[in-house]
């Protein structure tokens, strides 16, 4: 049976891949000999006006196959790409699934971060700078092995054109990506300069997922409950943009801004701040401190001297006012507030009063001198 499928590629007397549209009309009709990539049979040329330009089989082939064309070529194309990247310093991207961390407001926030899926672009020549077609390695013949000359770190490529990659290379642990070529068309994306492993022709294995630390460029629509006592001793809760939070610290009317880093997005217990506020040394008077009176926690106060309603601010200018010490002291203050007040600046202390929140701040300031990326974190164990 003459062999149907009209030839993109053929190999030279040389054994070089040639495409057909890389030659000449003054190559038409020369004895130039060319060999199918698949069976070794010789071929002839097809450049006229009407049709395609192609390779074809002169001579009728019954053992070459279509699919082993393929193979053959995907594998030349793709090492001659990378190679050409590696001698002339072009980057050669790897698009690869990873977990995103921004860590932009945990320095204001311990726990505020947000995590994401997504895709960060590698420039896998930089450190896998040898590329060699089925190359054996640990028992193994990938169909192309990437390795490098600074680690023993190798990369399988793999190409399916009808079998998939063999089992046992996968459960090897060795990384693989695995490229699907179904058609001729499908070539021409082995020379771009890029592998996206979110294409469905693209499969990764044995890649682990690596977290990148980051701090989005975009405003954060999250949002933040707070706890304040301004300049005149008046207490106050609000729900914020957690990107507004950075400009809330640095305002002058407010004595304090207290945030609990475990409940930062669901409401505070406001009662509890106010009293955590308290003993941090902050100066309030709001009737929730007062021993005279009772209903903590309904809403609802109740002035036990004066026998009626009372409501918290009415404390600022109330004789009978006492703070509740015995109260104060049975409270333990929370582990988990951040409270920013003019004291802590004053004391050149960075906004951070309380000495948790002063020990997290050291902290973050730490991990951001020591966080550099590696330039290939995926392989990183």
């Amino acid at each position: 049976m003459k062999n149907q499928h009209n030839h993109r590629y053929a190999l030279d007397e040389n054994g070089l891949l040639i495409d057909v549209f890389s030659l000449s009309d003054k190559n038409r009709g020369q004895s130039t000999p060319f060999f199918c990539c698949s069976c070794g049979s010789r071929m002839g040329t097809r450049m006229g006006s009407k049709n395609t330009w192609h390779f074809y089989h002169i001579s009728n082939t019954t053992n070459c196959s279509y699919e082993g064309y393929l193979h053959y070529v995907a594998k030349e194309i793709f090492a001659s790409t990378y190679k050409q990247c590696i001698q002339e310093g072009i980057p050669f991207g790897l698009l690869l699934p990873v977990e995103k961390k921004c860590i932009k407001y945990s320095k204001l926030i311990d726990g505020a971060i947000c995590v994401s899926d997504d895709l960060e672009l590698f420039d896998i020549s930089k450190v896998f700078d040898t590329v060699d077609i089925e190359k054996p390695h640990d028992g193994f013949v990938p169909d192309i092995l990437l390795s490098s000359s600074y680690s023993k770190d190798v990369v399988f490529v793999e190409i399916a054109v009808t079998h998939k990659c063999d089992s046992k290379k996968i459960e090897s642990g060795s990384r693989i990506i695995e490229l699907n070529i179904s058609s001729e068309g499908e070539l021409f994306g082995l020379k771009k300069h890029e592998i996206d492993t979110s294409d469905p022709a693209v499969s990764i294995y044995n890649f682990q997922k690596k977290t990148i630390e980051t701090e989005c460029e975009i405003e954060c629509s999250r949002d933040v409950s707070i706890f304040t006592v301004n300049k005149s001793n008046i207490c106050g809760r609000d729900n914020i943009k957690m990107s507004n939070l950075e400009d809330i610290t640095k305002r002058r009317d407010l004595q304090c801004l207290i945030i609990d880093s475990e409940i930062y997005e669901g409401m505070m217990n406001y009662e509890n701040n106010i009293f955590n506020a308290y003993k941090q040394g902050i100066e309030i008077s709001n009737c929730n401190l007062c021993r005279h009176v009772s209903g903590r926690g309904s809403g609802l106060l109740h002035c036990n001297i004066l026998n009626k309603r009372a409501f918290e601010n009415d404390a600022l200018r109330c004789k009978e006012y006492e703070v509740d010490s015995e109260l104060i002291s049975s409270i333990e203050p929370s582990k988990s507030i951040y409270i920013y007040s003019d004291k802590a600046k004053e004391n050149e202390t960075g906004v951070f009063k309380n000495e948790q929140a002063q020990q997290h701040k050291e902290v973050v300031k730490s991990e951001e001198e020591r966080l550099i990326r590696p330039v290939l974190p995926f392989f990183e164990e």
